[in-house]
């Protein structure tokens, strides 16, 4: 255990040198850049100038979420970017099990089924579309197979389903 909090210490020490060898060696490098304009040598102070700055930035970035923040937030984006697309692909399988299951519906409507029970599956169907964000034109839209097979049902005479409203 000793071993290890005195590697640890070792560690901070060496993070802390190199740190703030970095900082005062930009430090160094900004004096010197200011020294050499005043006596003329501007090709040296424009190195020792650009070498502060790489310092700096050296020292400084590291201490800023900024490069991590910019990462996220493109990473974000892309993710948006994809998630929009399921979602239509969603919405077009939405589309094409709603029409499948009015029609589906319509023609059991037809059988002797029980027309509370498809009544019911029709709501259920209707309102998992809704939830999605479908419109009643829409929805109306996948309606007509299922509107249209409701006029009459397969046993029923002829001459009922003639007498009987469209509409049910």
């Amino acid at each position: 255990m000793k071993s290890e909090s005195n590697k640890e210490q070792f560690t901070d020490w060496r993070v802390f040198f190199v740190e703030h060898g970095i900082l005062a060696t930009a430090a160094l490098c900004l004096l010197l850049t200011i020294f050499l304009t005043f006596v003329d040598q501007i090709a040296g102070a424009a190195l020792l100038a650009t070498l502060f700055v790489i310092l700096f930035l050296f020292w400084y970035l590291p201490r800023t979420d900024i490069l991590k923040a910019v990462s996220i937030e493109i990473k974000l984006r892309e993710r948006l970017i994809e998630l929009g697309e399921v979602i239509q692909k969603v919405k077009q399988i939405a589309i094409a099990s709603g029409r499948l299951n009015y029609y589906l519906l319509g023609l059991l409507d037809r059988t002797d089924a029980v027309p509370p029970e498809i009544q019911r599956i029709a709501n259920e169907v209707d309102a998992a579309l809704r939830e999605l964000g479908f419109g009643p034109e829409q929805l109306l839209e996948m309606k007509t197979d299922y509107l249209n097979c409701r006029t009459g049902r397969v046993s029923d005479e002829p001459s009922r389903v003639l007498s009987e409203p469209a509409g049910r």
